[in-house]
C-alpha cells in the first residue's frame, strides 16, 4: 500500500507538493548534458564543460540513452511543476498545460507555437 493511500485529499495534495519540491531540487542540481555516440558507446557529456559524465555499455545502452535524453534537467523541472500543480489542486487547464510543457521538454511533443 502506498504512503498516500490512507491520507485525506488535502494531506495528499500537500505531500505531493512537498515531493515535487524535492524533485525540483534534484533536477535543478543536475548538470545539463547531451548524448554522443562514440564508437558504439553512448556517452553523456557535460554541456557546459564538455567532460564525459557517464558511458553506457551493453545491449540496453540505446534505450538508456533515450531515457537520459528525455529526462534531462529541464524535463525534470517541468515534471516537478506538474507534480506541484497536482499537489496544489491545480485546475484542469493548468495541469494539462504543464503536462504539455513536460512532454515538450522531454522532446516527446512539438514545441509550442509562437505567441501571436
Amino acid at each position: 500500500m502506498s504512503e498516500l493511500s490512507n491520507l485525506s485529499v488535502g494531506t495528499t495534495q500537500r505531500r505531493i507538493a512537498e515531493l515535487a519540491d524535492e524533485w525540483r531540487a534534484i533536477a535543478r542540481a543536475c548538470p545539463r548534458w547531451m548524448l554522443e555516440d562514440r564508437q558504439g558507446e553512448v556517452v553523456l557529456i557535460d554541456s557546459w564543460f564538455g567532460d564525459p559524465l557517464v558511458t553506457l555499455h551493453g545491449p540496453q545502452r540505446a534505450a538508456l540513452g533515450r531515457y537520459f535524453r528525455a529526462l534531462h534537467c529541464d524535463a525534470g523541472s517541468a515534471l516537478a511543476e506538474v507534480l506541484w500543480l497536482i499537489g496544489q489542486g491545480g485546475g484542469d487547464q493548468r495541469v494539462r498545460r504543464q503536462a504539455l510543457e513536460l512532454f515538450r521538454a522531454m522532446g516527446l511533443a512539438e514545441p509550442a507555437p509562437p505567441a501571436k
